[in-house]
């Protein structure tokens, strides 16, 4: 295999995965800054968006200036583990190679988090706040050697599709001159 070095479109997409994981990661400890602050509304549009992935239920989420994050902890864990995890992935992977790790490591990953989940389900075992957060920060980085070329990948490929349209209509447009009249 011939190594090469990584592109600048391939390090624009990779600035852009890390910005949306941080700003992710700003929004969820925003909700509880803003209703500190008192803009009540605004933290309620954040808390109400992630209401879509997460159950949100206060006695299980971290607070801050007295208000709950915009998530529970294991989700708090996830997203700043999935930022992390983007941010030092072209410390660990280079950024062309958009090949993803073996699936098991994944699994292997979510495994402690779904202990965690199903030991205090059951009540064998008491979680807490940080174990939450724990595995999910373990399971979020991991997840990030997934989505981050995957997304990469993604970006390459709308910009082949937008190539090949352009070089349709190119080709449209040059039959159309060339046509008799």
């Amino acid at each position: 295999m011939k190594l090469r070095a990584s592109t600048a479109r391939e390090w624009i997409m990779w600035a852009a995965v890390v910005a949306s994981a941080a700003l992710l990661s700003v929004l969820i400890v925003g909700a509880p800054w803003l209703a500190h602050r008192g803009n009540t509304l605004l933290a309620e549009v954040v808390r109400h968006a992630f209401a879509v992935v997460c159950h949100q239920q206060p006695a299980r989420s971290f607070h801050l200036w007295g208000h709950p994050l915009a998530v529970c902890a294991r989700c708090t864990g996830i997203y700043f583990g999935a930022f992390c995890g983007a941010l030092v992935y072209p410390l660990l992977r280079p950024l062309h190679d958009r090949t993803t790790p073996a699936r098991h490591w994944l699994v292997l990953s979510a495994i402690p988090l779904a202990l965690d989940w199903a030991l205090g389900f059951t009540h064998l075992w008491s979680n807490t706040a940080l174990s939450r957060c724990a595995t999910g920060l373990l399971f979020g980085f991991a997840l990030a050697f997934y989505v981050v070329p995957g997304l990469i990948d993604l970006g390459f490929t709308l910009k082949m599709i937008r190539q090949a349209r352009a070089a349709r209509l190119q080709g449209a447009r040059f039959l159309q001159t060339r046509a008799p009249r």
